[in-house]
C-alpha cells in the first residue's frame, strides 16, 4: 500500500508539473506579442497536445498502473488507447514539423518568410491531426488493429476490468510507416551531403 501510494503521489506530480509547464508555454505565446508569430504555431500545437495528453490519458494510466485494474468499462478502454494513440502520434508528427520549419529557417534564411505562409502552416497541422486521428480512432473502433478485426475489449470473453491493446502487424506497418519512417525518410533527404558540407567548409 506505501508504494502504491508513493507511485500514485509521484506520477501526479509529474502530470501536474507536465500540464502547468505546457501551459505556460501557451501563455508566454499569447502574452508576448513579439512571439505571436506562424512560426510558434507549431510550438503551441505541441504544447496543447502534450497537455491534452497528460490531463486526458495521464490520469488513467496512473489509474491503471497504480490499481492493476480498469474500472471504467470496456467503451471508455477503446476512447482512453484511443486518445493515447491520437496525442502521442500527434505529438510526434509536431516535433517533426518543427524540425523542418527549423531546418529551412537556417539553409534558407532569405526565402524563408515567403515559405512558411500561415496557410501552409495551417495545412500542416490540419495534416498532422487528421493522420492521428487516422491511426487511432478511426481503426480501434472499427476493429481494424486486432487479428480478428473486431472492436477490442468488447468482445465476449474479454476481461471485464482489463484494458488491453491489441496490434495486428498491417496495423503495426502502416502506424509506423505514416508517423515513424516516412518523417524518417523526408528528414534523411534534407540532411546535406558529404560533398556539400565540404564545399562549405
Amino acid at each position: 500500500m506505501t508504494s502504491q501510494i508513493a507511485l500514485a503521489v509521484t506520477l501526479s506530480v509529474l502530470i501536474l508539473l507536465t500540464v502547468s509547464g505546457n501551459i505556460l508555454v501557451c501563455l508566454a505565446v499569447y502574452a508576448t506579442r513579439r512571439l505571436r508569430n506562424v512560426t510558434n504555431c507549431y510550438i503551441v500545437s505541441l504544447a496543447i497536445t502534450d497537455s491534452l495528453l497528460s490531463a486526458l490519458v495521464l490520469p488513467f494510466s496512473t489509474l491503471y498502473q497504480v490499481t492493476g485494474d480498469w474500472p471504467l468499462g470496456a467503451h471508455f478502454c477503446n476512447i482512453y488507447i484511443s486518445l493515447d494513440v491520437m496525442l502521442c502520434t500527434a505529438s510526434i508528427l509536431n516535433l517533426f514539423a518543427i524540425s523542418l520549419d527549423r531546418y529551412f529557417a537556417v539553409t534558407a534564411p532569405l526565402r524563408y518568410p515567403m515559405l512558411v505562409l500561415p496557410w501552409r502552416v495551417g495545412a500542416v497541422l490540419a495534416t498532422i491531426w487528421l493522420v492521428s486521428l487516422g491511426v487511432s480512432f478511426v481503426p480501434i473502433h472499427l476493429g481494424w488493429n486486432t487479428r480478428d478485426l473486431s472492436v477490442q475489449n468488447i468482445r465476449q470473453g474479454d476481461p471485464a476490468r482489463d484494458c488491453q491493446f491489441e496490434l495486428n502487424p498491417t496495423y503495426v506497418v502502416a502506424d509506423a510507416f505514416a508517423t515513424f519512417y516516412l518523417p524518417l525518410v523526408r528528414i534523411c533527404k534534407l540532411c546535406p551531403k558529404p560533398s556539400t558540407l565540404r564545399h562549405t567548409q
